[in-house]
């Protein structure tokens, strides 16, 4: 982390902070507010192999905490379940590719992976709506029929979940958005109140595509 300086002179200075989704093993008293991602992985994935899935792909997004958190939530419930890993089914991405990663007709790599799950799995879990939105758009092109040949669910409940041409299976975050919780802990702390790191759990929200 390259700006562990800059939280450590903060915390010298007595200044309040509050990380948002995650923070730093260098930094061990940071209170930090988000998502419960491993668990939100770990639920979509229980959730499909209860469906009688057994060959699960993933895509993950692989430069900030949550994308982790959810790939190992999801490789729990493959564990819990005595299935083996599904190492060749994941795909990850990073920030700078999501705009390529996104307009598939200038990633060979989004189209190859697509061509490998077809033959081998019949669900994914994807980081978030935004990507599920792009895969059936994807996955349709080639003919797949969403659920019955593939099942798809994600993250974040957005519009991307409703707007897609299949409603897609999605984690709806806490009513109370964490954005919230962490300007309310951020005032109790500028307060001299006592506060916590505190995790908010996802529902569920079953649409058509699973």
């Amino acid at each position: 982390n390259p700006n562990l300086d800059l939280y450590q002179k903060l915390e010298q200075m007595g200044i309040p902070v509050v990380f948002l989704h995650g923070t730093y093993a260098a930094l061990p008293g940071a209170v930090c507010i988000s998502d419960d991602n491993f668990h939100g992985g770990y639920l979509l994935t229980n959730y499909l192999i209860k469906k009688g899935h057994k060959k699960i792909a993933g895509i993950f997004k692989s430069d900030d905490i949550q994308g982790h958190e959810r790939y190992n939530g999801f490789l729990t419930a493959f564990r819990d379940a005595g299935f083996p890993l599904p190492d060749s089914n994941v795909l990850w991405y990073t920030t700078e590719e999501k705009d390529r990663f996104l307009n598939h007709k200038a990633l060979a790599k989004m189209t190859d992976f697509i061509q490998d799950i077809i033959r081998d799995c019949t669900a994914i879990v994807c980081y978030n709506d935004e990507i599920a939105f792009a895969l059936i758009g994807l996955l349709r092109e080639q003919n797949v029929h969403i659920p019955q040949d593939m099942a798809v669910v994600s993250f974040d409940n957005s519009s991307y979940s409703e707007f897609s041409s299949v409603r897609i299976t999605s984690l709806a975050h806490s009513p109370q958005h964490i954005g919230k919780i962490a300007a309310e802990t951020l005032i109790r702390m500028l307060r001299g109140e006592e506060v916590h790191s505190k995790t908010i759990p996802w529902t569920l929200m079953e649409k058509e595509s699973s």
